[in-house]
């Protein structure tokens, strides 16, 4: 069994590896990033955001484009609640839980599964629809993404990092 101090060390470098894949990513699609963005008493994992010149000042600086928070290991369904009013929150025009199923592997042994997560998740993105745009990740969602814009000439293939 792993001990707590290197299960934390382990999700902590996968959810790092998974914020700068989508820093990638934004980039890619030619929007600015941001890590740990929020408004007043609100902040999500990643942003992705446009940015209108500073002569546009009768606009908003910058628009949420899409909020992602990353959630690396078993949550209550509060805590899933939160990340989804964070979301709601920013307004973005999607807001995105990504769950990370490699810390839902080393989670103590406990059993607890991902796809309790997963479904509870996915109900809270229904309730929430009428609200805005909300979807479920897993690490499958963001690679495929990742791949794609390889295949585009959008990324280049020697960026690509060995997430395993």
């Amino acid at each position: 069994m792993i001990d707590k101090k290197q299960r934390r060390g382990e999700l902590r470098e996968r959810t790092k590896a998974y914020r700068n894949k989508l820093k990638e990513i934004g980039e890619a699609l030619g929007l600015k990033v941001r890590f740990e963005r929020g408004v007043p008493g609100v902040r999500t994992d990643v942003l992705w955001y446009y940015s209108f010149p500073k002569g546009a000042s009768q606009f908003e600086q910058e628009i949420p484009i899409v909020a992602f928070e990353i959630e690396g290991a078993w949550r209550t369904e509060k805590t899933i609640k939160g990340d989804f009013v964070n979301l709601l929150l920013m307004r973005p025009l999607y807001g995105i839980v990504l769950f990370l199923e490699r810390g839902f592997r080393i989670d103590y042994g406990k059993g607890f599964q991902i796809e309790d997560n997963l479904r509870v998740a996915r109900v809270m993105a229904e309730n929430f629809s009428r609200f805005g745009r909300f979807l479920v990740w897993t690490q499958k969602e963001v690679d495929d993404l990742y791949m794609s814009l390889v295949n585009e000439g959008l990324i280049s293939k020697t960026d690509i990092p060995q997430l395993g």
